[in-house]
């Protein structure tokens, strides 16, 4: 698979594509379809994604710092031991994702549903959840919180 730093992309189908240990580096994807993608120790940094569907994709040990997800879902997606430092996740569908062991710092998710995510063991100084529900369902043992957001939305 060639090089896709840098490209743009448009409603293009790539459910189950494995991308894994490849640069996608500053590519914009819109109304993508990665249903189950491989993303694993994949390159994303400085990419955007909107209207994109990553349901159970993985990201593990995926770099996507300074990334920015908008009007998305990643709902059951793998971000085990990822690097989101500094991404943006707006309106996203995260219900049962696994951040665990993910560097969350200065990630903001704001009105992203949360619903049985995972955050075990991320670290997550500085994130912010702003608007974000289902909050108290997140599985968060051993995560790290010092400076986390506290305006958020605790309803289920």
């Amino acid at each position: 698979m060639p090089d896709l730093s840098k490209r743009e992309m448009t409603n293009i189908e790539l459910k189950g594509v494995d991308f894994s240990g490849k640069s996608l580096k500053g590519c914009r994807f819109e109304g993508c379809n990665f249903t189950g993608a491989n993303f694993t120790g994949s390159d994303l940094s400085e990419g955007d994604f909107i209207d994109c569907d990553f349901s159970k994709a993985d990201f593990t040990e995926a770099n996507l710092k300074d990334a920015v997800f908008s009007n998305s879902s990643v709902k059951g997606a793998n971000f085990k031991k990822a690097v989101l430092t500094d991404t943006s996740m707006s309106e996203i569908n995260a219900m049962e994702a696994d951040f665990g062991n993910a560097n969350l710092v200065n990630c903001s998710m704001h009105e992203c549903q949360m619903l049985n995510a995972n955050v075990a063991g991320a670290d997550l100084k500085y994130a912010d959840f702003e608007g974000s529900t289902g909050l108290r369902t997140v599985h968060m043992a051993q995560a790290v919180n010092a400076g986390c957001a506290t305006n958020i939305d605790m309803a289920a």
